[in-house]
């Protein structure tokens, strides 16, 4: 054995009797967008009580990253619920921070989760998506909770869990909510083995961090935003996303890099298919994507400028050019195989109970340029968000209302030449994903939009107003008003010219033989959730949605009977160490 070598071992054997000897608190847990402890609202409402912006609203976030943030809170500024709510945050950030002294802390927790669901018409609302409470809400009955750190800087999670899946497992059994009654519980009808949700786990992966930095690698749920309704380039309406992730923070600036893989769109379209589990998958799609975050004037105000770009090769090709973290995505010049897309994020604080925000985004940016005329020309695709959000501090709770109103264009997300001859030119590289399911039949790939729920050609009005007492209960009402246009997920487009920009028009079409779509429709959601925590370990939930449709899957019968109405009522029990 050389020097070197020897060197070498005597380093690691140092290294490791070291890790040994001291004790270090690991702050790289990685907190899930839709934390059960609502931490990241509580900690919103503390900033607007201390007259600021938050420093950052793209999760999920880490520790490390919530202790800077709760750091900055103005304590002399809150009042005694406040203060309350900061003690919260305080106990529930260190208990989830560890002490590490044998180089690994293991941990496991198990959950059981009884819920149980029940409605009137049981001929239209029959899949999740139809249901206000919807997929990505759904408990399982049983989940185990593993994680581990090790060190300071690594830190490991992933959930096993069992329950009802989504939709059917296969062609012979019922769809969801096609009887009157259901429950998450498996093997009890109507379930059964058949639909045993084995699409598991929805979240799982390993993550390295410091005191101003964390990467993670793995599947986790994304949003990007300060959206009620959801967001404009990333939002929750995915149960997970295959990602990696390399984040840098600071008291008020923050950068995230992002690359999220997805099945390629030659598997499924034109029309979502079943296919064999032996099929191999082919192509290549990704989503790479990066973010700026910042506060101004006093930090009162907080700003976001995103920038993504959606790559897909048909024969596997990657041009290593999009993994760049500081390219401008705009330079990619080939729409053969690119689709740019940027937002603008601000939030204003006012006083210490006013909170404004707004979001901007436009895909595959198209400059007016006055009257010069080119081959063709793309329609513009732009949606945005307005919001404002109200805290008041009563005697025995916290009151968050918020008032919020989207727009979306219609050919947001929508890219396509509207030649069907060739997929990669055919459907063209949009904002639609789709995730892989399980079925008895094969595999389904079911579509998302990658950003807003909705989709394009859309007009949304959300009023929220939730009454809580941290960490013991909390009234939520909720009024979803939205009017959509007949584009949706499968129109095509064709690009028109020449012709000056103002004068172009851009027929549409649809990729299916469906064209019946003639009408917007309306829907109109009234909701209350109530939830408790009983008692340590047990919390339990109601929630009941007054659902109403007008032109129903945007068909106008001539007659304005024309609507489906529904009552959807879910309760559930949750026993959690």
């Amino acid at each position: 054995m050389n020097k070197i070598s020897i060197k070498v071992v005597l380093f690691i054997m140092s290294f490791a009797m070291a890790t040994n000897l001291y004790a270090t608190d690991n702050r790289q847990y990685i907190l899930a967008v839709d934390d059960d402890n609502n931490i990241m609202n509580i900690m919103q409402t503390l900033y607007i009580d201390s007259g600021m912006a938050l420093p950052s609203s793209s999760g999920p976030w880490s520790v490390a990253e919530l202790n800077l943030m709760l750091d900055q809170v103005k304590i002399n500024k809150l009042n005694k619920k406040s203060r309350e709510q900061y003690d919260f945050l305080k106990d529930q950030l260190s208990s989830y921070t560890r002490t590490v002294d044998n180089d690994i802390n293991l941990s496991f927790s198990p959950e059981i989760t009884y819920e149980a669901y029940s409605h009137i018409n049981t001929d239209y609302f029959t899949t999740r998506d139809s249901w206000n409470r919807g997929w990505d809400e759904q408990s399982p009955f049983f989940t185990l909770n593993f994680d581990f750190m090790a060190n300071d800087i690594a830190y490991s999670f992933v959930n096993l869990s069992i329950g009802s899946a989504e939709e059917k497992y296969s062609k012979d059994l019922m769809d969801f909510g096609s009887q009157s009654f259901a429950t998450n519980v498996p093997f009890v009808d109507p379930n059964s083995a058949m639909t045993l949700n084995t699409d598991i786990s929805d979240r799982a992966f390993i993550a390295f961090g410091g005191d101003n930095w964390s990467a993670q690698v793995g599947r986790d749920q994304l949003s990007w935003g300060n959206g009620v309704s959801g967001n404009m380039m990333l939002s929750d309406n995915l149960e997970y996303q295959n990602m990696g992730r390399l984040t840098f923070f600071g008291k008020s600036f923050k950068y995230t890099y992002l690359v999220s893989f997805f099945p390629h769109q030659m598997n499924y379209v034109p029309t979502p298919i079943h296919t064999s589990q032996t099929d191999p998958l082919v192509g290549f799609s990704m989503f790479t994507a990066h973010r700026f975050e910042g506060r101004l004037f006093n930090n009162r105000l907080g700003w976001a400028l995103s920038e993504g770009n959606m790559f897909a090769s048909a024969n596997g090709t990657v041009d290593m050019a999009a993994f760049n973290p500081l390219l401008s995505y705009h330079s990619l010049y080939y729409k053969a195989n690119c689709n740019s897309i940027v937002s603008v994020d601000l939030d204003l604080t006012i006083g210490n109970m006013v909170n404004l925000y707004s979001q901007l985004v436009v895909d595959d940016l198209v400059f007016p340029i006055g009257e010069t005329k080119i081959s063709t020309w793309s329609p513009d695709a732009y949606g945005f968000i307005f919001g404002v959000k109200f805290v008041n501090n009563e005697d025995y709770y916290k009151r968050l209302t918020s008032i919020e109103f989207a727009y979306t264009s219609p050919y947001l997300y929508l890219r396509s030449s509207g030649d069907t001859t060739t997929v990669q030119d055919g459907y063209g590289i949009n904002y639609i994903v789709a995730l892989r399911k399980f079925t008895q039949d094969g595999i389904s790939f079911e579509k998302r939009f990658l950003g807003y729920e909705y989709g394009g050609d859309a007009i949304v009005f959300n009023i929220r107003d939730k009454m809580y007492e941290t960490n013991r209960w909390s009234l939520e009402t909720n009024l979803f008003l939205m009017c959509h246009g007949t584009f949706e997920m499968n129109t095509l487009w064709s690009p028109v010219g020449p012709a000056p920009r103002d004068e172009v028009t851009t027929p549409t079409s649809t990729n299916y033989s469906d064209v019946t779509k003639n009408a917007p429709s309306f829907t109109s959601i009234l909701g209350f959730n109530y939830t408790n925590k009983m008692v340590d370990h047990i919390s339990a939930f109601g929630q009941i949605d007054f659902v109403s449709i007008i032109n129903p899957d945007n068909v106008y019968d001539g007659t304005f009977a024309n609507s489906e109405f529904d009552i959807q009522l879910s309760v559930g029990i949750t026993l959690k160490y």
